[in-house]
């Protein structure tokens, strides 16, 4: 018996099986648009993440799903991975690069239905309340 073979078999198969695993998504289209009032200046490293919300009450689990940056406000159009049926898409003014809202980052959020694959008029306005819980 040629257990070369034999390996090479069973490694393909669990390849397989890891890579069914790791994609419990499916691939949704996020597109929107991120503006700041005049009253609030913005710099050029705008972070966003796209959170994606799984479950509901005392199961509803969050995790950052994708991310990007932008130089500037303004409409964007991202296609990545989510599990759940809901999407949080969260903007900050990352002025000093470190990819998290502090304090005196302009940050703004919003929570918004998939449906068919598609999340779509998500509309973000940059504020300065204090940065959002983790």
């Amino acid at each position: 018996m040629n257990y070369h073979k034999v390996w090479a078999l069973v490694s393909a198969g669990y390849l397989g099986l890891a890579a069914v695993g790791c994609s419990a998504g499916r691939e949704v289209e996020v597109s929107g648009k991120i503006s700041a009032p005049t009253s609030v200046a913005t710099g050029n490293k705008l972070a966003v993440d796209f959170i994606d919300v799984v479950g509901e009450g005392d199961a509803l689990e969050k995790s950052v799903a994708h991310s990007m940056k932008m130089e500037a406000p303004g409409d964007f159009k991202e296609t990545f991975a989510l599990e759940g049926d809901r999407v949080i898409v969260r903007a900050i003014d990352d002025r000093d690069g470190d990819g998290k809202c502090t304090a005196g980052e302009a940050w703004g959020e919003q929570e918004a239905d998939v449906v068919d694959d598609k999340v779509e008029a998500v509309t973000l306005t940059l504020g300065t309340a204090a940065c959002p819980a983790e």
